[in-house]
């Protein structure tokens, strides 16, 4: 087990948190709307691809700003309207593709999508949370030490 959180631990935990969030929803939307719905099976399967799809979604984000920023300055603004179209793209397909099937209710499928948006939100219990599992705490914030940058800055605003 230990083994298991000290990988977890390295891992990027702002989207840790994130998919943390999604999959609080996704539970929290099966426990509760399950009990609402004639159809069950659809209603699950609908929600739990919604729920794959945001927690895709929040990775391929991730990636794409970790590599539009490692990148050419003038280039950040084409490659992330590229990756955002790309992803919405890939969101309306796989509705398209629920719709024809037949498996799934694609408005469950959209509430889960919309766990992304949740999830977000979410972060700051997401992340009190992950700071009580792995048993740390937040740094302190201090004032920054004033250098005579800040100082010409400071002096240059009041005039």
């Amino acid at each position: 087990m230990t083994g298991m959180m000290e990988t977890i631990k390295r891992w990027n935990r702002t989207v840790l948190e994130l998919e943390s969030g999604i999959l609080l929803f996704g539970l929290v939307c099966q426990a509760a709307g399950v009990w609402f719905v004639q159809d069950k099976a659809s209603y699950s399967v609908g929600l739990w691809i919604g729920i794959g799809m945001a927690a895709l979604c929040g990775i391929h984000m991730y990636i794409t700003l970790d590599r539009a920023f490692d990148g050419p300055e003038g280039d950040v603004g084409r490659r992330m309207t590229v990756a955002n179209i790309t992803r919405y793209v890939v969101i309306v397909v796989v509705f398209m593709a629920l719709a024809a099937a037949g498996i799934g209710n694609p408005i469950v499928t959209f509430i889960g999508i919309m766990g992304l948006k949740v999830a977000a939100y979410m972060q700051p219990f997401t992340h009190k949370l992950t700071n009580k599992i792995f048993h740390e705490t937040d740094p302190v914030p201090r004032a920054l030490e004033e250098t005579e940058e800040t100082c010409g800055e400071q002096e240059k605003s009041k005039e």
